[in-house]
């Protein structure tokens, strides 16, 4: 099981799906309130809502920058063979993932957000600032 920590803990068991989110640089929603939900699918689904609710940027809306995503996703797959890809999706200002990782998830991050970045700061003529956070939330399916 590949562990390790950054700002989070990352746990990583052997042939076990992954479900990633990153997003945005600055678009981290303030706290949400202590809310009780009656499952946890529905307190998932309320802080994806928080997520998408326009905080910070929104430049995955720019379908130019969202197709980039789709492309590195799924070349991810099939031309680099890091992982099986499940299910993904683009929103505004972050993506998420269902992978089985055939290499490290430090591996597929690095890359996916190193490319998109660089060509995501092309097309809006930035340059030299953070297009993706640092730091990716993953949890492994049970």
């Amino acid at each position: 099981m590949a562990e390790y920590r950054r700002k989070l803990p990352h746990f990583h068991p052997d042939g076990a799906h992954l479900f990633v989110t990153w997003r945005l640089q600055g678009s981290l929603p303030a706290p949400a309130p202590d809310v009780i939900y009656a499952t946890r699918g529905h307190a998932f689904a309320a802080e994806d809502r928080a997520l998408a609710e326009g905080h910070g940027h929104l430049w995955l809306s720019d379908t130019r920058i969202a197709r980039q995503v789709a492309e590195a996703i799924y070349d991810g797959e099939s031309q680099k063979r890091f992982y099986e890809l499940q299910a993904w999706v683009v929103m505004p200002n972050h993506v998420h993932v269902l992978i089985l990782p055939l290499v490290t998830l430090a591996r597929i991050t690095y890359w996916v957000k190193g490319r998109t970045a660089r060509e995501a700061n092309l097309l809006l003529g930035r340059a030299g600032e953070n297009f993706w956070q640092h730091e990716s939330h993953d949890h492994w399916v049970k």
